[in-house]
């Protein structure tokens, strides 16, 4: 006799399914737990604890759907929800979904929200990711692109366009963003505005950042050229046609053209030399020198810019002996001093002054005999 009741509704666990379709015509709103699925369609439904390959999940197969703690492989994932997952989706992609607190790792993933979320060797590309924002999220070895992004931490990867929060950044490339807080260290940077961030040991400059306004920020060994720099602190860098103003102190710095107003300069001191025979002063190490004598020495400035005008101090600390000093440019007698008479030195501390006009360097006595 047939079975003519309803038949009950089965949960289907510990099953190897390969080469099969399932969908709601099929198999609807079920549940699957502890299986392995390859090559196959599902449609509706909840996967916990599944590990899925080669499979395609697509806007009709999982809408309201939620994959958690699984491992998905080489897989199509879209208007899914993935809350406490491990997806390890290579060569696959991720659009329009929920991620919360999972961790995905070589994924390709398009809009959705992403939060709480680890994510390692992934793509992210320019539609964006919950109205283009990612929270509190690790991402390595990516591509984002036109992304807002918040307290989060970047390695390895390149950031065009969006906007960055109090994010830290290392290593990266930075194109057409704004970037607010958080640390940017060994990045390239290229066009945006950065603000309230510090910047140490960055390629700044032509192709890095171009183009770009910097407010309250610190900038180490950086190159900088085109753009605006608002009360902030430049250490050893160049800086090239760039209006800098409001406070900003500026030390060990080459710069050349732009505009500089209300700045302060502080002069790079060069480590002190001793003794007798030849002392050389290179210019590219700094513009104030120290002396201390035992005996007749040779003072020899070095890299003296043959254009526009530079200016440097020497410190001479005879120590109660007046010792004699030689004075070179590049190694030969080229200084000129006031009616052409050389000033001799003291018993005491000696403070030179030097500047030079288009290469031409004219030396004279400030300070005699100090104490």
């Amino acid at each position: 006799m047939p079975f003519l009741g309803k038949a009950p509704v089965r949960a289907i666990t510990d099953l190897d399914i390969d080469g099969s379709t399932i969908n709601n015509a099929t198999i609807a709103n079920t549940t699957f737990q502890d299986g392995t699925f390859s090559n196959i369609d599902i449609t509706g439904g909840s996967i916990s604890s599944a590990s899925i390959s080669a499979g395609t999940i697509d806007d009709a197969t999982l809408s309201n759907t939620t994959i958690t703690a699984g491992s998905i492989t080489s897989t199509t994932i879209e208007t899914a929800t993935l809350s406490n997952t491990a997806v390890s989706l290579e060569n696959g992609t991720i659009t329009n979904c929920d991620i919360s607190a999972g961790t995905i790792n070589a994924t390709a993933i398009s809009a959705g929200t992403i939060t709480d979320v680890d994510i390692e060797a992934s793509t992210i590309n320019s539609t964006s990711i919950s109205t283009g924002t990612i929270t509190d999220t690790d991402i390595e070895a990516g591509t984002i692109n036109a992304t807002a992004i918040t307290s989060t931490s970047f390695t390895d990867i390149d950031i065009s366009g969006g906007t960055i929060n109090a994010t830290s950044i290392s290593s990266g490339s930075i194109a057409d963003a704004d970037i607010s807080g958080g640390t940017i260290d060994t990045a390239s940077i290229t066009s945006g505005t950065i603000a309230d961030a510090a910047i140490s040991n960055t390629s700044i400059s032509t192709g890095s950042i171009t183009s770009t306004d910097i407010e309250t920020s610190t900038i180490n060994a950086s190159s900088i050229s085109a753009g605006s720099i608002d009360g902030a602190d430049i250490e050893a860098g160049t800086v090239n046609a760039t209006s800098i103003s409001s406070g900003s102190v500026i030390t060990d710095a080459n710069i050349t053209g732009g505009t500089i107003t209300h700045s302060k300069f502080i002069e790079k001191k060069v480590a002190a030399t001793t003794g007798t025979g030849t002392k050389t002063y290179d210019l590219d190490d700094g513009s104030s020198f120290e002396h201390t004598g035992s005996g007749a020495f040779t003072a020899n400035f070095t890299n003296v810019p043959s254009t526009h005008t530079t200016s440097w101090t020497l410190e001479v600390v005879n120590g109660g002996s007046a010792h004699t000093i030689t004075w070179q440019v590049a190694g030969a007698d080229a200084m000129n001093w006031s009616e052409g008479v050389i000033p001799p030195p003291s018993t005491g501390t000696d403070i030179y002054s030097f500047i030079s006009v288009e290469g031409t360097v004219y030396g004279s006595l400030a300070i005699r005999n100090g104490s």
